[in-house]
């Protein structure tokens, strides 16, 4: 039962009306996420003049399965006239815990939209997300161009202050993780890092480990632009690092690089010598025509944008 009559001119107060809304919800064969959640998600609304409560539950969600269990999923979010209270909750002690809530000092009156405009000009946002990630292998089902990755992650974000202008904060965690792309890149191996997200930028406090069995070491910040994208200020260090691993052709290097410029006109300028570099070409002894053989050595091959118009003055150098 709500408090509104449809009359010709739209919406009209019915002011001796009970106030009760209670709908319930369900929504199947979704595909969100390249099959990250694929349904079936419910939801129930639920309003009296005390407020208004949502819940919403994901019953299927495409990381999770007999397996790697979710033991819940969902979201709670409580509007009264006093404030907005919300809670969000995914967890599975096997790989992925995600805990977070958003609260405002101020709500408003669902039977009343327009105290809605109030609410986003007055309330002050208290908003918090900590995710855990203990195990990376669910992904290789949604993410065919990840090989491999594992290790421990863990992000924390945070936002507070006026609802119309919050400072953001976060931080980025990873222990000891491994990747490797489907790419020419060599693996990455005990990686550690710590990334502090404040307002507009990302500092790098803390990013190296291994190529090849060999160290690497990441400094500097990104700048999160409000109009365009994000502008990288960064340094990269290398001592005898693996670059390029592939079935005819390794390198190594030592490499003492610095990273400019927005992210669509990347400018990369230092210097970087060769310490190895092994080129095997194919050779057929049969004389077998399926032998699969490069038509040119093509170190790397940067097509797809934003990086496509990266620009280059490395001074590259090699023992003889």
């Amino acid at each position: 039962v709500l408090p509104w009559r449809v009359t010709r001119a739209g919406l009209a107060d019915v002011a001796e009306a009970p106030v009760a809304l209670d709908l319930h919800g369900r929504l199947g064969g979704l595909d969100l996420f390249n099959d990250v959640a694929d349904g079936p998600v419910s939801l129930r609304v639920v309003g009296d003049a005390d407020g208004l409560r949502l819940l919403v539950r994901v019953a299927d969600v495409g990381l999770c399965d007999e397996t790697r269990p979710c033991d819940d999923i969902g979201l709670d979010l409580r509007i009264t006239p006093e404030a907005v209270k919300g809670r969000i909750a995914l967890g599975s002690d096997d790989f992925l815990r995600v805990r977070g809530h958003v609260d405002l000092d101020r709500g408003f009156d669902w039977t009343r939209p327009e105290t809605l405009a109030d609410l986003v000009a007055e309330a002050t946002l208290d908003a918090e997300v900590d995710a855990l990630v203990q195990s990376w292998a669910p992904l290789a089902d949604v993410a065919p161009s990840l090989r491999r990755m594992e290790g421990g992650t863990r992000l924390a974000l945070t936002a507070r202050g006026p609802l119309r202008a919050p400072s953001v904060e976060g931080i980025l965690e990873l222990s000891k993780v491994g990747i490797e792309l489907d790419t020419d890149i060599a693996p990455f191996e005990q990686v550690d890092a710590r990334l502090v997200w404040h307002d507009d930028t990302i500092r790098i406090e803390q990013l190296e480990g291994l190529m090849g069995y060999a160290p690497f070491r990441i400094g500097g910040s990104v700048l999160l632009r409000e109009a365009g994208l994000p502008e990288a200020d960064l340094t990269i260090h290398g001592r005898n690092t693996q670059l390029i691993r592939t079935e005819w052709f390794r390198m190594r290097i030592d490499v003492d690089a610095r990273v400019t410029g927005p992210v669509d006109a990347l400018r990369i300028e230092g210097e970087g010598r060769v310490v190895d570099a092994i080129y095997r070409e194919p050779v057929s002894l049969t004389g077998a025509s399926g032998v699969s053989e490069p038509s040119e050595l093509i170190l790397f091959e940067i097509e797809d944008a934003p990086f496509d118009r990266m620009r280059f003055d490395l001074a590259v150098r090699a023992d003889e």
